[in-house]
């Protein structure tokens, strides 16, 4: 079965003790997801954590499954769940070996789904023109009133 066209991301606003959240892409492993937790939703505290006291559901379901929290959100939190898929390459296909469609779908949904991880933190970036030169990665700061963004004409 092909894998969905559906984003690597999810996001939620909890209500007090939800501990479901589902996630709706496929993961290789349990550790293919990062899970963000905001405190009663307001980005701008800066007290956004990756969270680690988590199961996972749905491993390798081309549909996705669940993210169950060891410990219940409070209301208004935001959760946000983010495929991390690893880039790496895990199959390696031998000259008279075992060439099996069920290997060979895998290591497609597999490259698939990295293509769509790229895509969803390209589509949350700052993207400059592609004719300018010399560019360098770019981060910015949680947005805050009073603040604004300037170029610094003297940066390499």
């Amino acid at each position: 079965m092909t894998i969905t066209t559906n984003d690597m991301r999810n996001e939620y606003t909890a209500s007090a003790g939800q501990t479901i959240f589902n996630y709706t892409f496929k993961i290789f492993a349990a550790t293919d997801l990062n899970v963000y937790q905001t405190a009663d939703g307001d980005v701008a505290d800066d007290t956004t954590d990756i969270i680690t006291a988590y199961s996972v559901t749905g491993v390798g379901n081309a549909a996705g499954g669940t993210v169950v929290l060891d410990t219940g959100a409070t209301l208004n939190d935001l959760i946000t769940i983010v495929g991390d898929i690893p880039q790496s390459r895990t199959t390696n296909y031998a000259n008279n070996g075992d060439f099996l469609p069920d290997t060979v779908n895998e290591d497609f949904d597999r490259v698939v789904s990295l293509v769509k991880q790229i895509e969803d933190m390209a589509n949350r970036s700052i993207l400059l023109e592609q004719s300018q030169q010399g560019t360098k990665p770019l981060s910015l700061p949680v947005p805050s009133d009073g603040r604004y963004l300037v170029w610094n004409a003297t940066e390499d």
